[in-house]
């Protein structure tokens, strides 16, 4: 971002190496993999990772340079010449998302629009299974390397045009990703884009409010048109392939009346510049009238390209020569990776606005209006009983939930937003000493409390000395002092150097970093704080009845902006099906933890749509009774026993409709200093043996199971598989407050069915349930508490990393949990909601910003 506004790069590739594709195939397709062995080939490919191989079908080969008779025997001109300043990091194009995003900030891009690139040739193979097993595989892949950036990367839907029926549930799987903003249909040899078969695929494309958009390609298929007839020149295919493909493509779309039959179908063309448009356009509308051959159009074929629905990329050149020109528009360009123009202009606007700017298509959008005053209501559905004491920060648990309503009520110096995970929000700044043992925070000018009163920074000291909730142990070790410098500056003093003080106090790792006023808290007390509650944030409360409703009012005086909504309702619903009647008809705008059999009756109304964020969340199976020498749980065997016995996948399936990710440890992959850790096979009958090991052949009862509500059924499915082993467990069901309580009170024996998204990285997670200090740990390991020691000390990241990685094997080898899945949390969205904010802070689970959320226009 550049003084406020954003750039996008259209159209930079992506191109996963066959060994990272291959981990996310289906299980059933992994045998068909060794069909595809002659199509790897060694990469090379700048950005890739060294020694891997992609998968490339029948390259072609230009042989010929022009002015000479023969051909030679092998290629006679140069690949894609690398034209960037600099090179790439390692892995950008296979499975390194934060080094894409690394690279990024070094060249001032906010957005990458990704397009897939050589592995799509397999629809040249004549085996549609084999084309189709990989798209579903870049699916997978999309979702985990786009996921861990949310906001910054995205890419396209492949659709097969060999395979609707396949192409359609694709969509309809994904349509509603955030890393989904557009729809690439794999025109197959011979297959037009205007054949009435791929008319399902536009109409899902429409359904999900997805664009679709055409690539060409030069050297491998889908070819574009004429490649058999370049006299054996690359010089000419290359000049050839992107524009007379776009060209082609947006002729065929809109003379078949596709745009009529979808009317609020949008397209775009990539990579193929735009100096030719009105030639083309002009060309188009002759030729519909001179020779015919269109179907029935409700306009001229000119007027579908201006009429908002068709956007064209631009080429680099273009690009920079257009900028010399921009003012406060926006203009995306496709360009190489590490080639930045001298200014970048670009605008925050809506979320449809942006997705065609994401694909960086010739669109010129002025600058956002000012705010209107709010106005109108909308109203959530959540799934858990709303405590009390989640509307005072100082006493967040190590967990999201208190979240969904601190990002409504109160603010923090530092906060994860859509622009990143430590974005300065009451504080307009902040800078560590050189010898990391000072950090002072400048306050922002104007940011004011409910009530009228300044954030000061005697409101900062007074909140951090109170705050007692998450890591508040281990922070207060760390922070020798809190000084007030003057009203609009405070240092923390810390004890020694900690890498990590950052990761408490400005992520969901922690409510430390959130403001609450000293002077009002001082008059009410704490009791009186959380019944009426004041905060900093973009709404106050109007009125709140414990366990069934909470209302606020929009607070015009926010700092950050006025809020569009008037008024937000949260209703408590703990029942799934309560809450999917309530969307349906009305009551409600947003619901949240939909389980997958009620998902699925939301994907097919059609006035309401399912939207899924990759989110920071695990759910994993905690035995509490392992600490106790006489408990089953004891061991170790036990433990594996149970983690071989859930069948991850089923669930995953079944209970979040594939979104989810199995996974083998409570951190989940995206957090820094996480080590990827893989589940254990389902293994029943090995279970059943490790139990008879131990000494428990016919199974043990393992007393309550208690699962993590809402989501009962999951917890039953999983109850369902230990007993399968002989591990015998009885339900009991508690309302998620109650559970928190009796977790952190260590009240729970038997199973605990645990489930954690809060921010932070590998060090924070682990320090919430494996450490002395962790407010959910039900025991400790003297090994790990030193290593977790040593590790808070060493400024080294790479000895830092190993270190925690160290702790992670640890955990995973002595198996302390049965770490089921990474969740793929699903929420619901009524017919009203223009904006319901579910997806835009990466790896956050609910609605924020609240100010961003919108109703549409009646």
């Amino acid at each position: 971002m550049r003084a406020g506004l954003r750039a996008y790069d259209a159209d930079t590739h992506v191109n996963p190496c066959a060994e990272v594709l291959d981990r996310y195939v289906d299980p059933d397709f992994r045998r068909r993999l060794p069909e595809l062995a002659p199509y790897r080939t060694i990469t090379g490919q700048i950005g890739g990772t060294p020694d891997t191989h992609q998968y490339r079908v029948d390259t072609k080969s230009y042989r010929r340079v022009l002015g000479e008779a023969r051909a030679h025997e092998t290629f006679t001109g140069r690949g894609t010449n690398w034209r960037g300043t600099k090179q790439p990091r390692v892995g950008v194009q296979d499975d390194r998302a934060e080094n894409r995003v690394k690279d990024m900030d070094d060249e001032g891009t906010d957005v990458h629009f990704l397009v897939a690139t050589s592995w799509v040739s397999v629809v040249g193979l004549p085996d549609v299974e084999l084309e189709v097993g990989l798209i579903r595989a870049y699916h997978r892949h999309a979702a985990d390397f786009c996921g861990q950036f949310p906001t910054r990367l995205k890419t396209m839907i492949v659709a097969s045009t060999r395979a609707v029926d396949e192409a359609v549930r694709e969509i309809r799987q994904w349509g509603t990703s955030n890393w989904a903003v557009a729809v690439l249909p794999l025109l197959a040899k011979d297959v037009p884009v205007d054949h009435p078969d791929l008319e399902p695929i536009w109409q899902a494309a429409q359904e999900h409010d997805l664009p679709v958009v055409h690539h060409s390609l030069t050297w491998n298929p889908p070819y574009f048109p004429g490649y058999q007839d370049l006299w054996d020149n690359i010089f000419l295919g290359r000049l050839a392939s992107h524009p007379w493909g776009g060209m082609r493509f947006m002729a065929a779309f809109i003379g078949a009346g596709i745009m009529d039959r979808y009317p609020s179908l949008r397209m775009g063309i990539l990579e193929c510049g735009f100096g030719w448009l009105p030639f083309w356009a002009k060309r188009m509308d002759e030729q519909a009238i001179y020779v015919g051959g269109v179907a029935p159009l409700k306009h001229a074929p000119s007027e579908y390209m201006t009429s908002g629905r068709f956007f064209c990329s631009i080429e680099r050149h273009e690009g920079e020569e257009m900028f010399n020109y921009v003012t406060t528009r926006t203009v995306c360009t496709s360009r190489p990776d590490g080639v930045s123009p001298a200014r970048r202009r670009s605008t925050s606007m809506r979320r449809d606005v942006n997705v065609l700017l994401a694909f960086g298509l010739l669109a010129l959008a002025s600058v956002a209006p000012l705010h209107a005053a709010p106005e109108g209501t909308m109203t959530w559905g959540v799934h858990v009983s709303l405590a009390t004491r989640w509307l005072d920060p100082g006493e967040t648990e190590g967990v999201i939930i208190p979240f969904m309503l601190l990002y409504a009520l109160h603010d923090a110096l530092v906060k994860p937003m859509p622009a990143g995970l430590h974005t300065p929000s009451l504080a307009e700044s902040w800078t560590m000493s050189k010898d990391g043992l000072t950090y002072e925070f400048v306050l922002r000018k104007g940011a004011r409390f409910h009530n009228g009163d300044a954030v000061t920074g005697e409101d900062v000291k007074f909140s951090f000395d109170r705050y007692r909730g998450a890591a508040a142990t281990l922070l207060k070790e760390k922070v020798r002092e809190v000084q007030v410098v003057d009203p609009g500056r405070v240092r923390f003093h810390l004890n020694e150097p900690w890498p990590d003080f950052m990761t408490f106090y400005g992520t969901t790792a922690s409510g430390a970093g959130w403001i609450v006023p000293k002077k009002y808290v001082a008059q009410v007390g704490d009791e009186g704080f959380k019944k009426a509650p004041i905060g900093a944030g973009p709404y106050r409360v109007v009125s709140f009845v414990p366990g069934v409703e909470l209302i606020a009012e929009a607070f015009e005086g926010y700092w950050r902006k006025t809020p569009s909504v008037k008024r937000l309702v949260f209703k408590v619903m703990p029942d799934d099906t309560t809450r999917a009647a309530a969307l349906k008809k009305g009551e409600v705008d947003v619901v949240f933890q939909l389980t997958g059999p009620i998902a699925q009756e939301i994907r097919r109304t059609s006035s309401l749509r399912i939207v899924s964020a990759r989110t920071f969340g695990v759910i994993w199976l905690d035995f509490p009774d392992q600490w106790d020498p006489k408990s089953p749980w004891h061991d170790k065997r036990v433990r594996h026993a149970a983690s071989l016995a859930i069948d991850r996948e089923a669930v995953n399936q079944a209970e979040s409709l594939g979104l989810s990710r199995p996974t083998g440890s409570i951190i989940p992959r995206s957090f820094e200093f996480a080590l990827p850790l893989d589940p254990p096979a389902y293994d029943p009958g090995k279970a059943k043996h490790l139990l008879a090991e131990a000494g428990f052949p016919s199974g043990f009862d393992a007393g309550d199971f208690y699962p993590y509500p809402p989501l009962n059924s999951m917890g039953e499915a999983l109850a369902g598989y230990l007993g399968a082993v002989g591990i015998r467990t009885r339900i009991r069901t508690l309302e998620r407050a109650a559970l928190f309580t009796a977790w952190r009170e260590q009240k729970l024996k038997g199973v605990i069915m645990g489930l954690n998204g809060a921010g932070g990285n590998a060090a924070t997670r682990l320090e919430a349930f494996v450490t002395r200090g962790g407010i959910f740990a039900s025991g400790v390991l003297p090994e790990i508490e030193e290593l977790f020691r040593r590790q808070a000390r060493e400024i080294d990241r790479t000895k830092r990393e190993a270190l925690l990685h160290q702790i992670q094997r640890i955990v995973y080898a002595r198996a302390m949990y049965a770490p089921v899945f990474e969740l793929g949390p699903m929420a619901g969205v009524g017919p009203r909601v223009d904006q319901a904010g579910v997806g835009l802070i990466s790896g956050y689970p609910y609605s924020a910003p609240y100010e961003d959320v919108k109703l549409k226009k009646s």
